[in-house]
């Protein structure tokens, strides 16, 4: 890759690249070519076909582009800017000198080691990803710096959505990140009159309140559907974010990220509907259907499944008190149902706030 002093991209490379086709990578990619970036968007199924995996060596990877004027998913109208470039080969991708990532938590790790090859110092890698690996609740920053050159890293979470980044809406974020050209990098990618983006230095505080948040999400939905009304919801989301507040401290993270654009902002946004798939898993359980079933009906894969587990897992073996994370990782993995958790939180023993 070919860069100025100050890392812009150069010889016709893309400014932006974009790694994920899935809806928020989508948005990304539009947002940023809504600012006149020349974007580069990685997807594994450009033309609709099953490409080689992201593990497979760089020979093998047939490199596949075209150009996406606009994406009817994610936009009525074709916004601004030159056409967004599709491929399905990462060394393309990685020839801008801004990368988002937008693929679920589960896929991390084996993306960053296919990254290797391509990435090195001069890159400023953001992930959008709601999730976190393994017992020890790694971010996925860390996945990248264990595997990857990379080190100018950050993470973009808050009230944001693939559909209001697509069509313009108005909204923000904050930018988790330790180095300043990062967060410049991002706001001048994605910000605008409809767009505000935040700066935090609590990288670690962004990602693991931002991951835990979609665990909340599923379960506020999964009580409107049911009928239990806004104080049943704000009852949970309260102490569930205090739960949250002691798992990030835990992990080194700071309580108020938990209550800012990350945590609280990013929860307000779910709750008010603004068409995650959280929503649509949550509404679904509380109709009664099975997790796979509800799965199946989110669209898009949901890290809280997965997440809700580990987070309690992790609270207990640092004897953190979580006893809202701990009834909902019971009944995700359908050890309970929802009226068994609803009773046994109810029963809790009444604490000082």
């Amino acid at each position: 890759m070919k860069t100025s002093a100050d890392g812009a991209a150069l010889d016709g490379a893309p400014a932006v690249g974009v790694i994920g086709g899935g809806a928020f990578g989508r948005g990304l990619a539009l947002a940023a070519r809504r600012n006149s970036h020349r974007v580069r968007l990685y997807s594994r199924h450009p033309d609709g076909q099953a490409l080689s995996p992201l593990t497979a060596p760089p020979a093998k990877r047939e490199r596949a582009t075209s150009k996406a004027n606009e994406d009817p998913r994610a936009t009525r109208r074709r916004p601004a800017g030159p056409p967004i470039e599709i491929t399905s080969e990462l060394g393309a991708v990685a020839e801008a000198s801004l990368l988002f990532v937008a693929v679920p938590s589960r896929y991390f790790p084996d993306l960053a080691r296919a990254l290797e090859p391509y990435l090195d110092g001069r890159h400023l890698i953001v992930h959008v990803s709601r999730g976190l690996v393994g017992p020890e609740l790694l971010t996925l920053t860390d996945v990248l710096r264990e595997h990857t050159a990379a080190r100018r890293l950050g993470a973009l979470a808050g009230p944001l959505s693939a559909t209001a980044l697509a069509q313009g809406r108005p909204g923000g974020g904050v930018i988790g990140t330790l180095f300043p050209g990062v967060a410049a990098a991002v706001r001048e990618a994605l910000a605008g009159p409809s767009m505000r983006i935040y700066e935090t230095d609590d990288l670690v505080g962004v990602q693991i309140s931002s991951a835990l948040v979609g665990v909340m999400t599923v379960v506020s939905a999964m009580l409107r559907e049911r009928g239990l009304g806004p104080t049943a919801v704000a009852l949970f989301c309260s102490r569930a974010l205090a739960e949250t507040t002691r798992i990030t401290e835990s992990r080194g993270g700071r309580a108020e990220t938990t209550t800012g654009l990350a945590g609280a902002g990013d929860l307000f946004s779910a709750i008010g509907g603004d068409g995650r798939p959280e929503i649509a898993l949550g509404e679904a359980l509380g109709r009664g259907a099975p997790v796979d079933e509800a799965a199946a009906a989110a669209g898009a894969h949901v890290e809280g499944l997965e997440l809700a587990t580990l987070a309690a897992e992790y609270a207990a073996s640092k004897g953190l008190s979580t006893p809202v994370a701990t009834a909902i990782a019971d009944m995700l993995a359908e050890r309970t149902t929802l009226d068994e958790t609803l009773t046994r939180l109810m029963a809790y023993p009444v604490g000082t706030e």
